[in-house]
């Protein structure tokens, strides 16, 4: 099993460790000059999981990522973290080319709004945030040709989520129709 050689030795089955390295990871996320929605959960706080701590970023353009310090996950425990980049649903926006870049993975082809990637340390996983949050904050990070292609095939998200709703109560009205 492989050790985390870096930061100290931070450790995510030491409590006091998992809330270092969520705040050094918040720290970095503060830094951004456009955040929708920064928040810690912390150990406790889910009953389902009170061995970790998570931190949640969300970008003004409509990027998140949600990183969490597990002590029951064996990833965690060896050293590799996960950042799981998406596009949230009230929001056009399209990741590019440069993002994948950036944070050393590659954009999901098909609707260019996920970009799942590894760390294999936890200074890795901070120096690979310093360049989210840089891409982010310039504005590489979105592709405009993408979202623009993507309004004309499907509509703004508005639209979409005004066609959701409207299914949404033809199936309740359905459902009510049958049960009598």
């Amino acid at each position: 099993m492989r050790k985390p050689a870096d930061s100290g030795l931070l450790s995510v089955t030491k409590a006091k460790d998992r809330a270092t390295m969520t705040s050094m990871v918040h720290g970095i996320f503060a830094q951004s000059t456009n955040i929708a929605k920064l928040d810690i959960e912390r150990d406790g706080s889910n009953s389902m999981f009170p061995r970790r701590s998570t931190v949640h970023f969300v970008h003004g353009g409509g990027v998140a990522v949600h990183i969490e310090f597990d002590a029951e996950s064996s990833l965690d425990r060896d050293g590799i973290f996960c950042m799981p980049w998406y596009t949230i649903l009230n929001t056009d926006a399209c990741l590019s080319d440069a993002f994948g870049l950036a944070v050393g993975g590659s954009i999901n082809p098909h609707h260019f709004g996920k970009c799942t990637v590894f760390a294999d340390s936890f200074d890795e996983l901070c120096e690979t945030l310093r360049k989210a949050v840089a891409c982010l904050d310039s504005g590489e990070a979105y592709d405009r040709d993408r979202e623009a292609g993507k309004v004309v095939e499907n509509g703004t998200w508005k639209e979409r989520a005004a066609r959701f709703e409207q299914w949404r109560a033809d199936w309740q009205a359905e459902r009510v129709e049958i049960a009598a």
